[in-house]
């Protein structure tokens, strides 16, 4: 859904900010190129998650392998949440826990399965009115449009997400 003056929101799943602390190959390229977009002065995106990144976000893959936290990595993630950033973040409240139990429960009559923390995104999208759900999780292609916008992986052709 898009706001006066052509902008639009996007809501990133957490998997994203795994990609770009991580440097993911063949992610941390597009995604890199979506945040440069984001924090652009001229941008027509706002990026939003939900406050439930902050847990998922925990480490990166190096500091679990290796067993030892790295204060360079905490920093980076630090900065997804801090005051400056362009991401815009979902409270957990009741209305976002009660729509997430209607997806949960919506999915199930449809045959399909989702996980709480899964609804939880998909709840807190639906509440600021995202029209895209980016994500690298393709167990959640499926539902795509079932809440109202497009679940699909972020590509760097995508941008700007307003005239697409």
């Amino acid at each position: 859904m898009s706001k006066p003056g052509g902008t639009v929101r996007s809501y990133w799943d957490s998997c994203l900010f795994l990609d770009l602390i991580n440097v993911t190959t063949g992610r941390a390229e597009v995604l890199g190129a979506l945040w440069d977009e984001l924090v652009a002065t001229d941008s027509t995106v706002i990026a939003v998650t939900s406050i439930l990144s902050v847990a998922e976000v925990a480490f990166a893959t190096h500091e679990k392998n290796l067993q030892a936290l790295d204060p360079k990595a905490l920093l980076k993630i630090e900065g997804f949440w801090s005051p400056s950033s362009p991401i815009e973040m979902v409270e957990l409240y009741f209305g976002v826990a009660f729509e997430a139990r209607q997806m949960i429960r919506q999915a199930l009559s449809a045959g399909h399965s989702l996980k709480p923390h899964d609804a939880i995104h998909f709840a807190a999208a639906k509440k600021r009115g995202c029209a895209h759900f980016l994500t690298y999780d393709d167990k959640l292609y499926k539902f795509s449009g079932a809440f109202g916008f497009t679940v699909k992986e972020p590509k760097s052709e995508q941008l700007p997400f307003a005239t697409k």
